[in-house]
């Protein structure tokens, strides 16, 4: 009786982990090469320099940094578009993830929503589990 529990466990551990080598294969050939599939980030970086010697590490005493915020803009305030506030809702478990804007890129989006629609789902299977 018991070895036929550990066969069907053994049997499920197969499935799943043969359903995430696909899944892991998949985001790997997708995303190898972003030029290749016209991806391009949109990242904000900066490096502030002294121009008359570039070399040193200075302190710039004078300088001041200002961002600029638009609640309109769907960078700036996710919940300004469906879909996006969508997203932030199912990410709050890691967070505001700030590189999914950078690559703006729709099967990105997607591929993310339903990982976190899984994760969540998972969780709370668990936690029924668990109070049973």
């Amino acid at each position: 009786m018991q070895c036929k529990f550990i066969v069907i466990i053994k049997k499920q551990l197969l499935q799943i982990s043969l359903l995430t080598s696909i899944i892991l294969v998949y985001r790997y050939l997708l995303l190898r090469n972003p030029p290749q599939i016209n991806l391009n980030p949109s990242g904000s970086s900066f490096i502030i320099q002294n121009a008359s010697d570039p070399n040193s590490n200075n302190a710039f005493s004078d300088l001041i940094i200002t961002q600029s915020y638009d609640t309109f803009d769907i960078n700036d305030n996710y919940f300004s578009n469906f879909w996006k506030s969508l997203e932030s809702v199912f990410f709050w478990i890691n967070g505001r993830w700030d590189q999914l804007d950078q690559w703006n890129f729709v099967p990105i989006d997607i591929l993310t929503l339903l990982a976190s629609i899984l994760l969540v789902t998972i969780m709370q299977n668990m936690l029924i589990a668990f109070m049973t």
